[in-house]
């Protein structure tokens, strides 16, 4: 009781005291509540709708109004009479709700951009939590390095430099990185997916899309793959054939340096978004992706181990690495040791064991069959070319592909004469000689 209070008194003043407030808080609860809502949506008027920001979750229109129907805000209109009035169409009278233009990727910029867009970028898992990781005596670390290096055949300057790719690209993801690694092994088992999915863990998943092929990045719904993702992992890249192929890895290209890369989503326009994605492709086979000899966006490594590491040695990595605190050391371990600026072309790598693999088997039978029968500088006829090509491969090669596999074995292609011919060696021969063609085919 209140001192000079009854007992009647003092109940009295509480009971009128906590009435009093409960109806304060009656009468504000759904406007507070209206606002705390508001505040987690807005409305992206080029995608026609609406992103939960906690998370930047994509809602379609018609889902909004779903699941926004049920919960409305009660006041008074101008009679003084309770109304409802919903949250969905409360928000849409609202001027001060988010109601961005566009969607953009922009690292450490603040959710609405300067030009009014709404910033669909989170930070990485790595940059948030490294500072809780130890560096010094982290079995973490020492499992990671040791993947590492098996992937890159024990060759610390490949391995150093593909740690360096990992770590600048978690540390730094306002600057673009111009290239991708492909990890190639012949072995299966030998552990690219799991560093992929690894480093997919340092970005966040969240943050990063594992695709089993290339048709979700190059295909033309592509949105899902890439929009909003600092990271996309590609489990095997030579699953399609060799023209096909081809065709993807020009379209790479672009995805993969360019400042902006176009996707689009189905049911919606085409859209041009900054790109500050970086790629890791993975394959069994060398000739995985068809990259150019003097190609700046590939750095192909090669393992080429016959058996993969000890069971033992997986399952501790599973185990170890990517646990919270693994991950953790891991990062703290990159941030430290392995997060300098990168070259703005792709290491060459084993750029030359991808290119050996790439040419087919008739380009090099006719070297063989021409290094056997000649010494020093030989020039042949384009047309008896084309014959002795359509003999050895069995089917007729295009003059595109006849002249882009005879030029990376060292052949040029021009005039001898006033003739088109192939040549090989120095100097330029000032004639053809139809005999070696002759002697071919007696053989």
């Amino acid at each position: 009781t209140t001192e000079g209070y009854t007992e009647a008194q003092t109940r009295a003043e509480v009971s009128d005291m906590a009435g009093r407030w409960l109806n304060y808080i009656t009468d504000s609860n759904d406007h507070i509540s209206y606002l705390a809502w508001r505040d987690t949506w807005a409305f992206v008027v080029r995608e026609n709708r609406y992103y939960y920001l906690p998370d930047m979750t994509p809602v379609t229109r018609e889902a909004w109004q779903t699941y926004a129907s049920p919960l409305y805000v009660e006041t008074e209109d101008a009679r003084g009479q309770r109304v409802k009035i919903a949250y969905c169409k409360k928000f849409a009278e609202d001027n001060d709700a988010l109601r961005p233009m566009a969607t953009t990727v922009a690292p450490e910029q603040p959710m609405i951009t300067a030009d009014h867009k709404l910033n669909l970028w989170t930070d990485n898992w790595a940059r948030l939590n490294h500072h809780r990781g130890a560096t010094q005596g982290s079995e973490a670390v020492t499992l990671f390095r040791a993947l590492v290096r098996f992937l890159c055949d024990d060759r610390e300057e490949i391995s150093d430099e593909l740690l360096n790719w990992i770590g600048f690209g978690l540390f730094h993801p306002a600057q673009r990185v111009r290239y991708a690694p492909l990890l190639i092994s012949t072995l299966k088992g030998a552990g690219k997916t799991m560093l992929m999915e690894t480093v997919a863990a340092l970005y966040d998943i969240r943050n990063a899309s594992i695709l089993g092929g290339l048709a979700p990045l190059t295909g033309q719904f592509n949105g899902s793959a890439i929009a909003g993702k600092q990271f996309v992992g590609v489990n095997e890249t030579g699953e399609t054939s060799v023209i096909s192929r081809q065709g993807i890895m020009e379209n790479l290209k672009s995805i993969i340096s360019d400042d902006h890369v176009s996707i689009e989503f189905k049911g919606r326009d085409r859209q041009y978004v900054e790109n500050y994605c970086r790629f890791l492709f993975c394959s069994n086979h060398l000739d995985g992706l068809p990259a150019d000899d003097n190609e700046r966006r590939i750095f192909p490594i090669v393992c080429t181990a016959d058996d993969p590491l000890t069971p033992s040695f997986y399952e501790s990595f599973m185990q170890t690495c990517r646990a919270e605190q693994g991950l953790a050391d891991i990062a703290a371990y990159l941030k430290r040791e392995h997060s300098q600026a990168l070259p703005t072309r792709a290491p060459r790598g084993d750029m030359d064991k991808v290119q050996e693999a790439l040419l087919p088997e008739w380009v090099i039978d006719l070297n063989q069959m021409i290094d056997r029968d000649t010494t020093g500088p030989v020039a042949i006829l384009s047309r008896d070319i084309e014959k002795v090509l359509t003999h050895l491969a069995e089917r007729n090669v295009t003059p595109a592909e006849r002249k882009r596999c005879m030029e990376k074995t060292g052949w040029t292609y021009g005039k001898v004469k006033g003739q088109r011919a192939f040549w090989r060696g120095k100097p330029k021969p000032t004639r053809c000689d139809p005999r070696l063609v002759e002697t071919f085919f007696r053989l």
